[in-house]
C-alpha cells in the first residue's frame, strides 16, 4: 500500500490541480465574468504571445537527443495513424460531414491547452529529466502532420482532396507560432545564447509571459465548454470518446514498446495523444465541411473523461 501510494501521489498532484481550474473556468464563464468575445480574444493572446514564449523559454534552456525526439514523432504518428484508419472504418455510415468530424474527434489532441500543464506538473512531481522538453518538441513536430492529417480527413470523406484548402492548411502551418516558437528555442538552445540570455531582462520577461500560460490555458479550456451540447449523438460521444481516451494510448503504449523508447518519450506520448479533443477542431470543421456542432460537443465529452482516462494511463505508465 505505501509503495502504490508513493506512487498515486505525483500522479494526482500533476492531475488534480489542472481540472480544478479548468472547472473554475466554467464557473467564471457561467457567472458571466467571460464574455465569449473575451474567451476568443485571451485565446489569440494565448496561443500567439503566451504559449510561444513558454516554448521559446523552455527549449532554449534544455534540449533532448534529437533521434529520440524523431523516433518518439514517428511512434506519435504511427500511432494517429491506426487510430484514423480505425475510426474511417467504424464510421463508414454516418453521413460525410459527421464521418470527418468523428475521424478528427479520435486522433486530434488538446496538447497545448491541456496536456501541457499535466506534463510540466508531473515533470515536477516525478523529477523526470527530458520530459518537459521531449513533449514540446514532439508536439512540434507532431503539429504540422496532425494538421495535415485533420484535412485529409475532413474532405475525403465527401468532396475529396482540394488543391485550395491544402495550400492554404500549408499557409497555416508555416505561420503557426507552436512551430516557429519551437524552431526559436531549438536555436537558443543549440547556440547556447538559451542558458545566458534567460537571466536577462528580455529572457525574465519572456519566462513570465510563459508562466501565464498555464493557468490562462486551462481557464480558458473550462470557459470554452458548453454543457449543453452533450444532449446530442451519445453513441457517436461515447464511441469516439473510448476511441480518444482510450484506444490512441493504448496504441501509443504498443508501438512504443515495440521501437524501445525510454520512459520519458513514451510518457510524454501518452499524455499527449491521451489528453482531449483539440478545440482548434471546431473552426476547421465549420470552414472544411464537417459538422462543428458535433466537433464542439466531442471536446466537451472528451475533456470531461480525461481526467479519469489521463489517470489510468499514468498509473499504467508510470
Amino acid at each position: 500500500m505505501p509503495s502504490t501510494w508513493a506512487t498515486l501521489t505525483p500522479i494526482l498532484g500533476a492531475i488534480a490541480p489542472v481540472f480544478i481550474i479548468i472547472a473554475l473556468g466554467r464557473a467564471v464563464a457561467w457567472k458571466g465574468m467571460l464574455s465569449d468575445r473575451g474567451i476568443h480574444e485571451l485565446t489569440r493572446v494565448l496561443y500567439w504571445v503566451c504559449l510561444p514564449a513558454l516554448l521559446v523559454d523552455r527549449l532554449g534552456q534544455s534540449l533532448p537527443p534529437v533521434h529520440t525526439v524523431l523516433l518518439g514523432s514517428l511512434v506519435g504518428v504511427i500511432a494517429c495513424t491506426m487510430i484514423i484508419v480505425m475510426s474511417a472504418v467504424l464510421s463508414r455510415r454516418l453521413e460525410p460531414a459527421q464521418r470527418g468530424t468523428v475521424i478528427n474527434g479520435c486522433f486530434r489532441m488538446n496538447g497545448a491547452f491541456v496536456g501541457l500543464p499535466v506534463i510540466i506538473l508531473l515533470a515536477a512531481s516525478l523529477q523526470l529529466e527530458g520530459l518537459e522538453a521531449r513533449y514540446f518538441l514532439m508536439m512540434a513536430v507532431m503539429v504540422p502532420v496532425t494538421n495535415a492529417l485533420a484535412v485529409i480527413a475532413f474532405l475525403l470523406p465527401g468532396r475529396g482532396l482540394r488543391r485550395d484548402s491544402l495550400s492554404q492548411v500549408a499557409g497555416e502551418v508555416v505561420r503557426n507560432p507552436i512551430i516557429l516558437a519551437s524552431m526559436l528555442g531549438i536555436g537558443l538552445g543549440i547556440s547556447g545564447l538559451g542558458a545566458h540570455w534567460s537571466s536577462s531582462p528580455p529572457g525574465v520577461a519572456i519566462r513570465f509571459l510563459g508562466d501565464s500560460s498555464i493557468p490562462l490555458a486551462l481557464i480558458l479550456a473550462g470557459a470554452s465548454l458548453d454543457l449543453s451540447l452533450l444532449r446530442r449523438s451519445w453513441a457517436i460521444l461515447a464511441s469516439v470518446s473510448i476511441a480518444k481516451l482510450l484506444l490512441a494510448p493504448a496504441c501509443v503504449l504498443v508501438v512504443a514498446w515495440l521501437c524501445n523508447l525510454d520512459r520519458a518519450t513514451t510518457l510524454a506520448l501518452v499524455i499527449l495523444l491521451g489528453s482531449p479533443t483539440a478545440v482548434s477542431a471546431v473552426p476547421m470543421a465549420r470552414q472544411l465541411g464537417g459538422d462543428s456542432t458535433l466537433m464542439a460537443a466531442i471536446i466537451v465529452a472528451t475533456t470531461l473523461l480525461s481526467p479519469i482516462t489521463l489517470l489510468l494511463w499514468l498509473v499504467i505508465t508510470v
